[in-house]
């Protein structure tokens, strides 16, 4: 049976509000899938897709050296320092690596973004050591049906937000100024507000529709693409309930963690054995 792991009541008391909920789950995700290891656990260890760098400092606790890589330097916030090194690079080319060169991959929720998912595979395959380790979290269907089911509902808390809420930035997200970046899969960040535009949500992932995303994301056929890159499965853990929307919905993030429910899920996983 897989490890699973659900966010109780009392732990739901100590996350205030949107700004500590993100950090809460990256934090918690570490922790419930590396409780076996120790500190500086892992030599050497790369995570590929570190966003602001915010995770890293936490996945740095299991490792003795950490190279944290994020595509879009537009997102990094965090500074390099003893432990950690933050590299702007694509994770689909790891040529700055050596073979057999790290202990531990690490991505979280990042993996179903990229174009060529393959390619970085066989990457991942190449730099890590024999005995390795390689984690991807990724949502699951259950995060599917629940991030579109309350999509309608949320834009509704939005639109009643910045109608009655004295501090309308927070809704929606300060000055509509122009900005320049991309988003998780790539595409030009568009700030301006539109009916039309946001009158159906946008894949999550690079996957053309809804219905193909929502196929992709079963266990078997992750496990079929690792495999077909070289990676066996070692374990895979339940991650808890939650969904796109923050922790705005919180009756119905309590009552899905209580009933059991996981929206992401973990891969552990090892060179397939020659």
């Amino acid at each position: 049976m897989p490890r699973r792991f659900n966010i109780t009541k009392e732990q739901f008391r100590s996350v205030r509000d949107d700004a500590h909920w993100e950090p809460f789950l990256r934090k918690y995700e570490i922790d419930r899938i590396l409780e076996g290891f120790g500190k500086g656990h892992f030599d050497r260890a790369l995570e590929l897709g570190c966003g602001s760098g915010e995770t890293s400092k936490h996945l740095a606790y299991y490792c003795k050296k950490l190279f944290a890589l994020e595509y879009n330097e537009n997102l990094l916030t965090e500074q390099s320092d003893d432990k950690v090194t933050f590299i702007v690079a694509d994770a689909q080319e790891l040529s700055q690596f050596d073979d057999n060169e790290m202990n531990l991959i690490y991505s979280s929720s990042f993996i179903e973004h990229l174009p060529d998912l393959d390619k970085c595979l066989a990457e991942c395959g190449r730099v890590l050591k024999h005995d390795g380790l390689i984690i991807h979290t990724v949502p699951n269907r259950t995060w599917k049906i629940f991030n579109l089911l309350l999509y309608y509902p949320f834009g509704i808390k939005m639109i009643f937000g910045m109608l009655f809420s004295k501090n309308k930035s927070q809704w929606t997200g300060g000055p509509r100024a122009s900005q320049t970046g991309l988003d998780s899969n790539l595409r030009p960040v568009d700030n301006k507000l539109s009916f039309k535009k946001n009158l159906w949500p946008k894949t999550h992932s690079i996957s053309g529709s809804h219905f193909a995303e929502f196929m992709k994301w079963g266990q078997k056929q992750w496990t079929g693409t690792f495999e077909r890159n070289g990676l066996e499965v070692a374990e895979v853990v339940r991650l808890p309930f939650y969904f796109g929307w923050g922790c705005n919905f919180r009756m119905i993030l309590r009552l899905g963690n209580y009933l059991g429910l996981s929206s992401c899920t973990a891969f552990i996983l090892r060179k397939a054995r020659q």
